[in-house]
């Protein structure tokens, strides 16, 4: 007996939605790609670059938390925080611990919140820096470190054996001199903290600021503060990796 009219519409609408569903899913997949694999590399991995006491913590799986701000987060590049292109040499797990407008005021507030970790990766103080007026910031490169001692006095508390590594405040463009000058003033500030506490101090600012000054700063940077996620994340991840492989081989705590 000959399929019905209606039989056969069954059949043609389920074979219409098997087709769109795996259509979906198709696209889903490829949007989920094209959202992960647009952020560039900035220099290749050579043997140099991988010489640091940080690339062999990120190998040893260990794991690792990274606290920040913005720019941690990827709040403006579509949640890819600066580390993404460094992400995959990272052999434990990786938390991250930043939020858009973060200060070190902010993170001493919610210290207990930070998770265990064995390694931590500090980045902040641009917002102490340049949005003191509105927001809970330190004025003072003093108080800068005072918020700090707080949050790893927290850290030590329960996770005694961290290791632990702080970035110099990020670079920024196109702000007044004072700022620089005060952005200098803070990074001075926690480089001597961190040689006087035993923290490892890395500073990439001079690496980032000789490629966002000699190119065209808009081929690496979203706008003034945060880098894009298209190479400017790729760029703050190699200027790190640099900057640890030149801690490593001066053999002491170093700037530039």
């Amino acid at each position: 007996m000959g399929k019905t009219a209606t039989q056969k519409a069954r059949k043609i609408s389920m074979t219409t939605k098997v087709l769109i569903s795996v259509l979906v899913l198709a696209l889903v997949g490829l949007a989920f790609v094209l959202w992960h694999e647009r952020v560039s590399s900035y220099g290749r991995m050579t043997s140099e670059i991988r010489d640091s006491e940080l690339f062999e913590d990120m190998q040893s799986g260990k794991s690792v938390c990274f606290i920040g701000d913005s720019i941690t987060e990827g709040t403006e590049t579509r949640l890819t925080p600066w580390y993404r292109p460094m992400e995959r040499y990272i052999e434990g797990d990786v938390s991250n611990f930043s939020h858009f407008g973060w200060t070190t005021s902010d993170i001493a507030y919610r210290i207990d919140d930070i998770p265990a970790a064995d390694i931590y990766i500090f980045a902040i103080g641009i917002n102490d820096i340049l949005f003191q007026d509105i927001r809970p910031a330190a004025t003072t490169p003093e108080e800068y470190t005072e918020n700090l001692d707080i949050v790893i006095s927290s850290i030590r508390e329960s996770s005694p054996e961290a290791k632990i590594y702080f970035i110099a405040p990020w670079p920024f463009v196109n702000y007044p001199e004072e700022m620089t000058m005060r952005r200098e003033a803070y990074s001075d500030a926690l480089h001597t903290w961190c040689d006087d506490n035993g923290f490892i101090f890395i500073d990439p600012t001079p690496f980032i600021l000789s490629v966002i000054e000699g190119d065209n700063s808009a081929d690496y940077m979203k706008d003034d503060i945060h880098p894009n996620r298209e190479r400017g994340c790729g760029l703050y991840s190699y200027a790190v990796l640099d900057a640890a492989h030149r801690h490593r081989t001066a053999g002491e705590n170093i700037t530039g």
